[in-house]
């Protein structure tokens, strides 16, 4: 079909409706046969195109120009496309900036820890970040629930007293040092299975904790406008949403050492949090990790349960 807008109109048109249009209807996945909308927020193709005003003679010139951001499928005026949220495309801006003024300096700064993992605080960025953290609120965490999951050598049944945390602390992880102790709670038994899970194992026991009470919480979870400065505001973006401040995916790749994450948390003990709340590293779920395990805080919910990931629901032994 010919187009009755000058080209130059025309391409501002494509362009726009291009950018809007982060998903399709062959980007969903499948539920027993069955295409079930996960990704984007659906609206018509039509109706994009008339929101962006495309006179109603060019819609279908204009709609078959488009393709898939995501995909690379090539769209009609009958598709169904999937816009992105609001939150989407404000983590899409922090993604521009991050990328024009952040990198480069959590780059260099994850280099000097690679040489010196104990002395962040040497650094100008180390530094900053420092003053930074210690500047955020203190939160308290009411009354809900965490969920604890474990893979588990013997074949009996674990009790609640197993989830408990160990004597003697152990190993260094992403969130300590060796000798120092952390403790991982996650916000739903999925979360807590995918956190522990590796390769193609799909069932852990889990057990589920209610919180009474926990003050003195370092909370980077919350919406990176409340943050109190910039520097904060894209420490938890890249921490918590870019690969760039993951644990076992820094700059510098090491599996063993999780150079930024440790910072972090030495820099909130150091301050006297008395945990920290974030986003997991492996699936963008909230976990709670603690440096001490508030015996009056925390209280088993029943007993610890079979989980099966595969379904997403627990199913007993």
């Amino acid at each position: 079909m010919n187009a009755t807008l000058t080209q130059d109109i025309l391409e501002h048109h494509l362009e726009r409706a291009q950018r809007e249009i982060a998903f399709c209807q062959n980007c969903q996945p499948t539920e027993n046969g069955k295409r079930v909308w996960r990704l984007g927020i659906p609206v018509k193709m039509s109706e994009l195109l008339a929101k962006l005003k495309i006179p109603p003679a060019d819609l279908e010139y204009v709609a078959e120009s488009l393709e898939c951001n995501n995909c690379s499928a090539m769209l009609d005026l009958t598709a169904t496309v999937g816009l992105r949220s609001r939150s989407e495309r404000e983590l899409e801006q922090y993604w521009r900036k991050w990328e024009t003024q952040y990198a480069n300096r959590f780059r260099d700064f994850d280099d000097f820890l690679v040489e010196y993992p104990a002395l962040g605080i040497q650094h100008r960025l180390g530094q900053q970040l420092f003053k930074a953290l210690g500047e955020l609120p203190r939160r308290e965490i009411g009354a809900t629930f965490y969920y604890s999951a474990r893979k588990m050598a013997s074949s009996l049944a674990p009790t609640a007293e197993d989830f408990n945390p160990p004597p003697c602390p152990p190993a260094g992880g992403q969130h300590h040092s060796a000798g120092q102790q952390a403790y991982v709670l996650m916000e739903s038994d999925a979360g807590g299975a995918r956190e522990v899970l590796t390769g193609e194992e799909k069932v852990v026991w889990v057990q589920k904790f209610q919180c009474t009470r926990c003050k003195g919480i370092l909370d980077l979870s919350r919406q990176l406008a409340e943050s109190p400065s910039p520097l904060i505001e894209h420490f938890i973006y890249g921490l918590c949403y870019r690969g760039a401040l993951r644990a076992g995916e820094s700059f510098n790749s090491d599996a063993s050492a999780y150079r930024v994450a440790r910072f972090l948390t030495d820099c909130a003990r150091l301050h006297g949090f008395t945990g920290i709340r974030t986003k997991s590293a492996k699936h963008h779920a909230n976990k709670l990790v603690l440096f001490t395990w508030p015996t009056d805080a925390f209280e088993p919910e029943g007993e610890p349960y079979w989980f099966d990931l595969r379904t997403a629901a627990a199913a007993n032994p």
